[in-house]
């Protein structure tokens, strides 16, 4: 009889849900949520806690985050879909631990966040918003206003690559600010102990009328 009662303890505290793109797997009280890209391989490992967790889907999933339903709480790992790690970060209920974070090129080479000498746009910091606004000027009639967070990494050449929103206004506005970094000209590398490397960088985009 106990091994019954044991048995079914263990069943209603472990539940995995799959679908297309996702899959949300409860044990205990933590919630690990497995995003997928297209093709199968796996995009993000992301562990959670919150109240709700047994009614966290794939249409509220989104929700129940910008809610804050549920908080990030433990290891949180991106991948690039050849099965690289592209970020590897931990939280504490919901704050990011900045102390472990690691962050690598799809061919696994370090991305340095903080560098002995940072990147800067060869033609200049003004020349680099000026270059922003013209080309976010040259879409007038925008569906939105407000800011758009752009990421990207400035390799060991200045090169711009791996452009994607960090934090968006809409599909439209982003695709804009996103397109408008990937536009950009070279950047004098980040340099660390003599060598250049690559930098992660963060650049705000303000959409007004």
């Amino acid at each position: 009889m106990k091994k019954h009662i044991i048995l079914l303890l263990v069943t209603l505290l472990t539940q995995t849900v799959f679908s297309q793109n996702f899959e949300f797997t409860i044990e205990g009280k933590q919630l690990t949520v497995v995003e997928k890209y297209d093709s199968g391989k796996k995009k993000a490992v992301s562990n959670y806690i919150g109240k709700k967790l047994e009614s966290v889907n794939e249409n509220n999933f989104q929700s129940a985050v910008d809610s804050k339903q549920i908080k990030l709480h433990g290891e949180f790992i991106k991948y690039y879909e050849n099965g690289q790690i592209k970020l590897r970060s931990s939280y504490k209920k919901g704050t990011q631990d900045y102390s472990i974070q690691e962050m690598y090129t799809s061919n696994g080479e370090k991305i340095f966040t903080i560098c002995d000498v940072m990147p800067k746009y060869k033609d200049g910091q003004q020349a680099l918003f000026e270059t922003i606004s013209a080309k976010v000027k040259s879409h007038p009639k925008v569906s939105a206003m407000g800011v758009v967070f752009v990421s990207f990494i400035i390799d060991k050449e200045g090169r711009v690559t791996e452009v994607e929103c960090l934090r968006g206004l809409n599909t439209e506005i982003d695709s804009i600010a996103v397109e408008a970094v990937k536009g950009l000209g070279l950047f004098t590398p980040a340099m660390q102990q003599g060598k250049s490397v690559n930098c992660a960088y963060n650049l705000p985009i303000r959409f007004e009328k």
